[in-house]
């Protein structure tokens, strides 16, 4: 039976922002998805004034329900953006009761950047998305969330302070694989995880074997001016003492603001693990990916980048990369 991969995130009318994105990009990998809409905007919350909004969640309610009497069971859950405490608290225990032992859970705090919380939100809603993160096996915040997730006072990262903020979530109950979005290293952006961390997660591939590989590199069809992930080890003066150091996989950081950059990577890491890849190929697979998307909307004015990310040539590169066995780190060749 049809396992599908389900998707719990805020629906923007406008663009492809949230769940309008994360979908395109599951299904382009051959994934069958559910949604859940979280709530239903008009807009996405930044450049086009006050949206309208729908609260979904007695519809949620009803949703898993109903799907629970036809014994549809999720492959995955990947959670993002909720906005209300009360819909944290039911996700969470939807997840307690469930008991899903074979499913790969995903939480993408999103509560803040810059070190404060966005407007609207407070230490409740953080208090919240910390229990449901509970729930989580693997969960992708900025530094900001990784912050109010653990209780730390907002400084600019470094390894040690990475370090620290995971060791502190494991102390508040949060044992959830961390990888740390929007980190800044030497003129990049991109992403830091544990190199001792694996998701623990090893699902039976969704899809069927294809008869290309993924390899790092610039695809058919794309002029990259800045190449592709970099990866790199980024190591702190005290990194010894702790014998793990971090991983990092990042991209040249493009001048401007992209708007929904988090929920479509979640949603690129989502649909590798699902497939079965390593959890380093997959964060690199994903970082690649979000490089096109960034190359491809870079020219664009702010009034149109704030639809989001264009994503018709990410989608042509995760479709034809879709071989579930690739599990192996490529780095040369």
């Amino acid at each position: 039976m049809i396992k599908p991969a389900l998707l719990i995130e805020d629906f923007s009318a406008l663009g492809q922002i949230s769940l309008i994105g994360a979908l395109s990009i599951l299904q382009a990998m051959g994934i069958t998805t559910a949604s859940l809409p979280a709530t239903i905007l008009s807009s996405q919350t930044e450049g086009f004034g006050q949206p309208a909004v729908l609260d979904t969640k007695q519809w949620i309610q009803a949703s898993l329900r109903h799907w629970q009497t036809q014994d549809i069971e999720p492959s995955g859950v990947l959670i993002g953006y909720l906005g209300q405490c009360t819909l944290a608290e039911q996700l969470g225990s939807w997840l307690e009761q469930q008991n899903l032992t074979d499913c790969l859970k995903i939480v993408d705090p999103v509560m803040g950047d810059q070190g404060r919380l966005y407007p609207g939100f407070d230490q409740d809603y953080v208090e919240a998305v910390k229990k449901l993160c509970r729930h989580a096996d693997l969960i992708t915040p900025n530094w900001t969330e990784l912050c109010f997730l653990a209780g730390l006072p907002y400084s600019l990262p470094t390894a040690e302070t990475l370090i620290q903020g995971m060791d502190q979530l494991k102390a508040v109950g949060i044992n959830a694989t961390v990888i740390v979005t929007g980190v800044h290293l030497n003129g990049q952006i991109g992403s830091c995880w544990r190199q001792d961390q694996q998701t623990g997660f090893n699902p039976q591939p969704q899809i069927g074997l294809q008869h290309q590989d993924y390899q790092h590199g610039n695809d058919e069809g794309q002029n990259l001016q800045n190449g592709f992930a970099s990866h790199q080890i980024l190591q702190g003066k005290n990194d010894w003492h702790h014998n793990q150091p971090l991983n990092f996989s990042g991209n040249d950081v493009q001048a401007g603001h992209f708007y929904g950059t988090g929920d479509i990577f979640s949603a690129l890491l989502y649909g590798r693990l699902l497939q079965g890849w390593s959890l380093e190929t997959a964060v690199e697979n994903a970082t690649d990916a979000m490089e096109i998307a960034i190359q491809q909307t870079a020219p664009l004015p702010d009034n149109e980048r704030r639809f989001g990310l264009r994503l018709d040539h990410l989608i042509h590169y995760v479709s034809k990369h879709k071989r579930s066995d690739f599990n192996e780190k490529i780095c040369n060749g």
